[in-house]
């Protein structure tokens, strides 16, 4: 069992990230007999559909396994107008990471484990750019309604988007990198 959790982790601390994210590969969802990749999906992710249907990008993170320090704060700043290209909807979710690899929604003062384009509120700057705050502490009433909460400890970041464009699928849109705010 050791051995496999480490054959596992090592799949999401070996893979390529581009910017910041770890994109899927093109065999996400179709797995055929790459089982190391199915079990790796499966213990950040439960399952996957195609990416024909939905993409699962993990920021790469700041730490070993793809986690970030809780005790810090960051951001993900979207410039006006290029929000995850998508025919349905995209969202982030905060995930605390376990001692065990295992990763579970983190419940905080918000009970907000997601943050994406249909949440209500979200605020965007006078030049249409959209900044989540991700962090252990309220930022405050003015970014309230842009903040995921965050633990202490570590955590991860997926970004999920349903119905994804081409240029996401292909490759030619790229999330922006999360940064130490």
């Amino acid at each position: 069992m050791n051995a496999a959790r480490v054959a596992i982790e090592r799949v999401v601390d070996d893979a390529e990230a581009v910017g910041g994210w770890i994109y899927p590969r093109p065999s996400i969802g179709n797995f055929g007999a790459d089982y190391l990749y199915r079990a790796s999906i499966a213990t950040w992710g439960l399952g996957a559909l195609p990416a024909s249907e939905a993409m699962y990008m993990r920021a790469s993170g700041m730490q070993a396994n793809a986690t970030f320090d809780g005790s810090r704060s960051y951001r993900l700043l979207f410039p006006a107008g290029s929000a995850p290209p998508v025919e349905a909807f995209w969202s982030i979710s905060l995930y605390e990471a376990l001692p065990s690899g295992e990763l579970f929604f983190f419940d905080n003062p918000l009970q907000r484990f997601a943050i994406g384009d249909r949440t209500e509120g979200l605020r965007l700057s006078p030049g249409g750019a959209l900044e989540i705050i991700i962090a252990p502490d309220d930022p405050g009433e003015a970014m309230r309604p842009n903040w995921l909460p965050c633990p202490r400890g570590p955590f991860a970041l997926i970004m999920r988007a349903y119905r994804p464009a081409a240029a996401l699928v292909l490759g030619n849109y790229r999330l922006p990198p999360i940064e130490s705010a």
